[in-house]
């Protein structure tokens, strides 16, 4: 998008176009696509290439279904462990510490 100069002391005025693009990316971002995927959006909004747009879109929707239901597991487990910790009756051997120093059911991912 071409950034149209600005006069002396005066704010930038950006065409309709301009404006319409940003209104896209900025949509695009809202559901979570990131700015690569914004790109290949931006390449197929001419409206022709609906099979492409849906399979991106149903590609970014199990994303975020799998990032719900991981959600949804951290909260559980947070829950469990807020509840131990309250039904503690060692205050040394807190189960929230004792959890996160390895002995909590996470799902291991490369860090």
């Amino acid at each position: 998008m071409a950034i149209p100069d600005k006069p002396y002391g005066g704010i930038r005025h950006y065409e309709e176009n301009a404006l319409v693009r940003l209104h896209f990316i900025r949509s695009a971002q809202w559901l979570g696509f990131n700015l690569d995927e914004v790109s290949e959006l931006l390449k197929l909004e001419d409206g022709t290439h609906g099979d492409e747009t849906r399979a991106l879109a149903e590609h970014k929707l199990d994303d975020v279904r799998r990032r719900i239901a991981g959600m949804r597991q951290m909260e559980s487990t947070l829950d469990n462990l807020v509840e131990r910790c309250r039904c503690s009756e060692d205050p040394k051997r807190c189960p929230i510490i004792h959890s996160l120093q390895g002995n909590l059911d996470a799902p291991t991912e490369e860090v």
